[in-house]
């Protein structure tokens, strides 16, 4: 295959994050980085040859199980000594197929949607329920993106202490919709408000009007 054409088949697949591990031998998991139609990104710390077919069974959130068969295409070693793999698949059960269209568009829906919303860079102080203090990568009106040394599982949800500049803090409900790495100490989480009165709705409002600051997306 030309260069070329890996390079389309690669853009061909959207690929979207699985706040799940999956299984590729009887007594191993690996975390998922992300997945398309086409493949799955894995960390782990075995050492595996490039190459090298695995058979994974895939949890998505829906509660379906995507049993596929894969090889390693793509290899590197992290900082904290596990490695990243990318599998190619080249077989994906009957019964898993459909489930893993339908988790990945709806991924895409949902990617799409959070693109129509700019994210700000606004100094906010993070307090999230009794976990602790959290830094802040960026802020809309539908949600924030926040800095942990712990991974906070997706789905939890938690009362959030936001504090602004000017001292002005709103008190709501937070829904992690999304968690990953982004080193060996630090992870990201984004979570959506959930249960924001419309009363703090304004006030948010008003203080990312205040801030024109436009960082990158989640």
């Amino acid at each position: 295959m030309k260069q070329t054409d890996s390079i389309k088949e690669r853009r061909y697949f959207f690929r979207v994050p699985l706040p799940k591990k999956v299984q590729y031998a009887e007594d191993a998991v690996a975390d998922v980085k992300d997945i398309s139609q086409g493949g799955i990104c894995i960390m782990t710390e075995r050492d595996f040859p490039a190459g090298t077919a695995l058979v994974l069974d895939i949890g998505l959130p829906s509660g379906a199980d995507v049993q596929a068969q894969g090889m390693i295409v793509r290899k590197k070693k992290l900082i904290d000594d596990r490695f990243e793999y990318g599998l190619k698949f080249f077989k994906i059960s009957q019964t898993g197929d459909y489930p893993l269209r339908l988790y990945i568009e709806e991924n895409r829906n949902r990617k799409h949607e959070k693109r129509r919303l700019k994210r700000y860079s606004i100094d906010v102080a993070v307090d999230y329920s009794i976990h602790g203090k959290a830094k802040t990568r960026n802020v809309n009106h539908e949600g924030i993106c926040i800095l942990t040394d712990e991974k906070i599982p997706s789905g939890s949800i938690f009362i959030l202490t936001l504090t602004f500049p000017k001292n002005r803090k709103i008190l709501t409900y937070g829904k992690v919709m999304w968690s990953r790495p982004l080193s060996y100490s630090t992870n990201a989480a984004g979570i959506q408000f959930w249960n924001i009165t419309d009363k703090n709705k304004q006030l948010l409002k008003e203080i990312i009007n205040d801030s024109r600051m436009i960082t990158s997306s989640f």
